[in-house]
């Protein structure tokens, strides 16, 4: 497991949270880096984070903090 990879994006969804930053990428690959399925990196953002998640384009996947 990539512990500094993970760590950053632990970091960027904090970000998120703040309101330091519009969105985090979550991709396939980014995953991959950790050593983690994209499935469970999605679901910990979405659960943990109470981010949004979904495809944007041609970046990939995102998450970003929910409209109240």
């Amino acid at each position: 497991m990539n512990y500094a990879e993970l760590n950053k994006i632990i970091e960027e969804i904090n970000e998120v949270l703040d309101g330091r930053r519009g969105f985090v990428s979550l991709t396939k690959a980014r995953a991959s880096k950790v050593g983690i399925k994209h499935d469970l990196l999605l679901a910990c953002a979405r659960v943990h984070s109470e981010l949004e998640t979904g495809t944007q384009g041609k970046i990939g996947w995102n998450a970003w903090k929910k409209a109240i």
